[in-house]
């Protein structure tokens, strides 16, 4: 696990490179490299955590045999013994036991066509001394992050993370008005995007090949999508829970090796207790667990995961994440988080980050099983408003979206407060809370003007709604969103549909990048055994019902814990791994909103209306709508302008 950098064809080459590896030095702390070819006008930087092979031996960047060709890697190759063994068949000779060398070699033999034999987490590039171009990769679900831009000058830079594009002085940070209301809607940018209009994300299961004086050209090399389409598993349920359970197997235990202490992540849910559960059945000595509480019992599970932690025998440490911990925490998120993230699991998963490097260097977590299983309320309560309200003729629903509107909030609250489906989109939508009869309008007025089941399902994820934001960006032009529904269209049903959305989207670029940038905040390794490419892929062809079964999601995942544990960690309510936000930014967090919220604060971002800042922020102060996740979404912009661009 590492940080990665370069630079092509940019002027003031070795000092931007070492600039750009200096900013990393968080991903890895153990090592460091840098290797310019000046004449050629290109350099890369490496900062290394050291997992496998400790030794020198493992230094990058690494030169290949013959010298053509030149590599900086981010991640961890699952497979690399079985590839090693292959290519040393193959006539290759190794110098090290690292999987950067079995990456470099696989590449030299089989060029692009290597990337479909790995299997692991990994954002690599690699210079072509011969060719003059250089490819970089991601691995297929987006693990590892990889983000490049255009010089003004015409140079191509490529790193792990923001800071160190911003850091090499060399890129154009310009801000993308459409971007942002991206993210102000959805809490974070979908790839290619980022805030940045000439920044960009590779997407998951990308490559992309540069020449200097040329555009960059970019390739998908795997596409889930093709498994969404496939007829369902066809076996019995034994059959389906047996070739499971041998996936989740192998991929437990390769995510397991490592030359330093490995860890987990464990909660009250189902996903991290099944990994729990069958790690410590094939352990041979206690594994270590880490939890992280809260005093509000609404959101604390650390009871329920100390009990399994308990029955399971691991090795188990817990914190507490208060209030003040998060008012104390708030201006290092953005350090944290170099790119805007509105998902309020920052803070436990940055502290839970934090306390476990103190025991360990590599820790598993259970990220994608909510994705992969419909472990989401949203998917349930989806598929309650498509049976009801959905089944409306399109026309009447917008002329009930247009009669909400003008009938006005305070002669339908008593309605409101007496209609089920109503209650029911309110409790629904965690990400988006609303309180009150104008709140509650709002809501269902926008989701009867959605367009189609898609287009319904995505906007119970929506923090700012379009509208809305025309009126916070007044002005600047706000296109309307961008269509990322894709393939998602056309999987074989409605829960598919649903699933490949979020793996495509929130997955990607919320969970996953949280998850990267808070481990390697504090320097240590994330590892999801639950995204094993084949296990997605088996995930997308388990029918519906064994996912999505009489109102209770992760139907496959409850039956196999039945083998392994008793009833009473199973059935239990599902509990978000996110703090409560309305209440806290009612009281002390609810400080710092004057300080970033204020006139003067925003006048210097130059991009809201601080007259409709005042006045979202004055009615949720008042009580009048829950406006907590807008809000903390504008926080968190301010926060992040604040330290990367004021």
């Amino acid at each position: 696990m590492c940080g990665i950098a370069g630079a092509i064809g940019s002027p003031d080459l070795v000092r931007s490179v070492e600039r750009m590896g200096d900013s990393l030095r968080h991903r890895g702390p153990d090592d460091q490299g840098i290797w310019t070819d000046e004449k050629a006008g290109v350099g890369f930087a490496h900062r290394r955590l050291s997992i496998i092979d400790l030794s020198p031996r493992g230094r990058q960047p690494m030169v290949s045999d013959g010298g053509r060709y030149v590599i900086v890697y981010n991640g961890e190759i699952y497979n690399y013994r079985e590839l090693r063994q292959e290519l040393i068949d193959l006539g290759h000779a190794f110098k090290s036991e690292t999987d950067t060398e079995v990456l470099l070699n696989a590449y030299v033999h089989w060029q692009e066509g290597a990337l479909d034999r790995l299997n692991g987490m990994f954002a690599f590039a690699v210079w072509d001394k011969r060719d003059h171009c250089v490819f970089l990769a991601r691995d297929r679900m987006g693990v590892k992050p990889l983000y490049y831009g255009l010089t003004p000058a015409g140079g191509f830079l490529f790193a792990s993370e923001l800071r160190a594009l911003i850091a090499s002085r060399l890129v154009d940070l310009s801000l993308s008005p459409s971007n942002i209301a991206d993210f102000l809607e959805l809490g974070y940018n979908p790839a290619p995007t980022t805030v940045f209009r000439n920044i960009k994300k590779l997407e998951p299961a990308h490559c992309l090949v540069y020449r200097p004086g040329n555009s960059a050209i970019k390739r998908r090399y795997w596409d889930l999508g093709s498994f969404v389409n496939e007829p369902a598993f066809s076996g019995d349920e034994g059959s389906l829970l047996e070739e499971l359970e041998e996936l989740l197997i192998d991929s437990f235990r390769r995510r397991m090796i490592a030359d330093v202490p490995v860890g987990l992540y464990l909660s009250s849910g189902l996903d991290s207790t099944l990994v729990a559960t069958m790690l410590c059945k094939r352990a041979k000595m206690p594994l270590r667990t880490f939890t992280i509480g809260f005093r509000e019992s609404s959101h604390n599970e650390a009871d329920l995961a100390r009990n399994t932690a308990r029955y399971l025998g691991t090795d188990h440490t817990e914190r507490y994440l208060s209030v003040e911990d998060a008012v104390e925490l708030l201006p290092q998120i953005a350090d944290i988080f170099d790119e805007p993230l509105a998902d309020t699991s920052v803070f436990p998963t940055a502290l839970i980050a934090r306390f476990s490097s103190e025991f360990v260097k590599v820790v598993l977590s259970a990220d994608g099983g909510d994705e992969l299983f419909a472990g989401y309320r949203r998917y349930i309560w989806s598929q309650k408003y498509e049976r009801t309200i959905g089944r409306a003729p399109a026309c009447l629903q917008v002329t009930a979206a247009a009669a909400l509107e003008r009938i006005g909030p305070r002669r339908l609250g008593h309605l409101y407060d007496h209609l089920s489906h109503i209650q029911m989109l309110q409790r629904l939508t965690g990400c988006r809370p609303v309180s009150g009869s104008a709140g509650k309008a709002s809501l269902l007025a926008d989701m009867l003007r959605q367009p189609g089941k898609l287009e319904r399902f995505a906007h119970w994820n929506r923090i700012w709604p379009r509208k809305d934001l025309m009126t916070l960006m007044g002005s600047f032009t706000i296109p309307d969103a961008p269509s990322t529904y894709g393939a998602a269209r056309h999987a074989r049903d409605d829960l598919t549909s649903q699933l490949f959305y979020d793996q495509s989207y929130y997955l990607a670029d919320d969970i996953l990048m949280k998850v990267d940038r808070a481990t390697m905040a504090a320097s240590i390794e994330g590892r999801d055994p639950l995204l094993d490419y084949r296990l997605v892929e088996f995930a997308a062809r388990i029918p519906a019902q064994m996912k999505l079964h009489n109102g209770k999601g992760k139907f496959i995942i409850r039956k196999l814990l039945q083998k392994y544990l008793p009833a009473d960690h199973i059935d239990r309510p599902k509990r978000g791994f996110s703090i409560p936000i309305q209440k806290w930014l009612r009281s002390d967090l609810g400080i710092v909103l004057d300080d970033y919220l204020g006139e003067e604060s925003l006048k210097t971002a130059g991009v809201f209306d601080s007259a409709e800042v005042s006045r979202v922020l004055k009615s949720f102060r008042s009580g009048e709508e829950n406006h907590s996740m807008p809000l903390f979404a504008l926080l968190i912009f301010m926060i992040w302008h604040r330290r990367w661009l004021a």
